[in-house]
């Protein structure tokens, strides 16, 4: 992959701090990994557990030691100030996504306070008699049985099982500071990517977005609203902005996003299925995104088709599905939705007017800033021909596939602009006075435009959670569901009803099988 040369390191100093890329790679993939294999070990019967965690404990050394082999060179120096800064940033952004629910959370942060306390509180795997819901609003609504709990909840494994150990109040702590530390993981993989610590990367790791402002300001003057949201303006269709995705999916944007980076730096094909495949753990519907990228991997590195062919990334792959696909499949109400996309519309001139709108507003964009850089970088048309195939399909009310699947091309996209945008400040600013050395021109200045209006969705964001956090006393609904196993208010069962619990779980292979009891 094509990686900025020109932007040249640091001078070494004393005072720098130099990382290699062999303990980059070690401690992300550990990062990744490990929850895993503890998911595995506290949700599966111990007679498969075991060999699988060996299994996958096999696939990290060997990944590790493939890697090592290549980037035992590879290192950046950063500054303590902008080391200090990546800290600083990781740390505000998790609290700002309302992790720990520091300051007031999405929506779906009630869910994910909920998923959290019950997964420090019950037995793996979680069941739940739906007869003791305590209020006879819910009670009501809900069969009198026993469910089966089941969703992607590796992010949550390290903290929920210091939780069981401490409590739930230090458990929701340290979830603060693991997502906090995946997100510096990022940072300092995209330095590696770029060669250089560049400010760019920070404001882009939050602004980046599509032109979303331009329907937004469309709506506005109409004096309608969207079908749903600023980035929903298109009723199948919808692309979201990083901003977005860790305010409402933190616990797949940030192992996403690292396990991207991890496939632009990384020099062996020989562990690709175990990098890539870990996504499968963490969001089913990154995983489908992810794979057009996994794949150029493997075709492009180094070790050629005996890397593709190793037994590191056949394990790895074989393991990570059997474990957690029968685990996904026992349940289905999340794809009880889904379909062509064109079957949702009323006809095929409806389809395609949406879908080149689409285009235009969020691929376009990203496309015009980059092409000069990587026109030649087959990455970036691996990236833009996902985002241009996903559309087609709908999965789930909202289309998971989109919103999700989206993100890996995306923010490989928002990467590459990070190393350009840092390249041009590193070559046309003047270090001492600030000032751009280069002449202004309808180009450059119609760039500048592109990157303010991309902002637009994260200062609007950043705006709402402010004043949300303000006037949280009036809606607080971090614990207005407590628990699945006791919803408080009962418009949340319906949707914890239809996307958390397996009915008849007793008849699905995963809880038949494997799952421990």
């Amino acid at each position: 992959m094509q990686e900025i040369s020109s932007l040249k390191g640091n001078r070494k100093s004393s005072d720098n701090i130099s990382i290699s890329y062999n303990t980059f790679f070690l401690v992300s993939l550990c990062y990744l990994v490990l929850p895993a294999i503890i998911m595995v070990l506290g949700w599966i019967k111990l007679l498969i557990a075991l060999p699988a965690s060996a299994l996958l404990i096999f696939a990290l050394v060997s990944a590790l030691k493939n890697e090592q082999s290549l980037s035992s060179d590879r290192k950046i120096e950063l500054t303590k100030t902008q080391f200090a800064a990546i800290i600083i940033f990781s740390l505000v952004s998790t609290i700002i996504a309302g992790v720990g629910e520091i300051v007031a959370p999405m929506y779906d942060h009630a869910f994910r306070r909920a998923m959290l306390r019950d997964l420090v509180n019950y037995n793996w795997p979680i069941y739940y008699d739906l007869s003791k819901q305590s209020n006879p609003i819910v009670n009501a609504m809900l069969p009198d049985c026993t469910v089966a709990y089941s969703y992607y909840s590796t992010f949550w494994m390290i903290p929920a099982l210091l939780g069981k150990l401490m409590g739930f109040n230090f458990a929701n702590i340290f979830l603060v500071i693991w997502s906090a530390f995946g997100t510096f993981l990022i940072l300092i993989g995209i330095t590696f990517f770029t060669k250089k610590f560049t400010h760019a990367s920070l404001f882009m790791f939050i602004c980046y977005s599509g032109l979303d402002v331009l329907p937004y300001f469309y709506y506005m003057f109409k004096g309608t609203e969207p079908w749903m949201w600023l980035e929903g303006w298109t009723e199948h269709i919808s692309y979201i902005s990083n901003i977005n995705n860790l305010l409402n999916v933190f616990n797949q944007c940030i192992p996403c996003w690292l396990i991207v980076i991890l496939l632009m730096t990384s020099k062996s094909n020989k562990h690709i299925g175990l990098v890539g495949g870990i996504l499968f753990t963490y969001s089913p519907w990154a995983t489908i995104g992810v794979l057009p990228i996994a794949i150029y991997a493997l075709l492009s590195k180094e070790k050629g088709i005996k890397g593709v062919l190793s037994v590191a990334n056949i394990v790895s792959a074989l393991t990570i599905l059997g474990c957690f696909a029968p685990m996904y499949m026992a349940n289905s109400s999340a794809t009880s939705v889904s379909g062509t996309t064109l079957s949702f519309y009323k006809s095929i001139s409806a389809l395609l007017f949406a879908y080149i709108l689409v285009m235009l507003i969020e691929i376009v964009p990203s496309v015009l800033l980059l092409y000069k850089s990587y026109g030649r970088d087959k990455l970036l048309w691996v990236a833009v021909g996902t985002l241009m195939i996903l559309p087609f399909y709908k999965i789930s009310n909202f289309n998971d596939l989109t919103m999700r699947g989206a993100m890996p091309a995306q923010f490989a996209l928002c990467v590459m602009l990070m190393a350009v945008i840092g390249r041009f400040f590193d070559t046309n600013i003047d270090k001492k006075t600030g000032r751009i050395t280069c002449k202004l021109s309808i180009k450059l200045i119609g760039s500048v435009i592109i990157l303010i209006a991309m902002a637009f969705v994260a200062f609007q964001q950043i705006l709402l959670v402010g004043y949300k956090t303000k006037n949280r006393a009036q809606a607080d609904v971090t614990e207005e569901i407590g628990s699945f196993g006791d919803i408080r208010v009962e418009d949340y069962a319906e949707t914890v009803n239809g996307n958390f619990f397996v009915y008849d779980y007793e008849d699905q292979f995963f809880y038949r099988y494997m799952a421990r009891r």
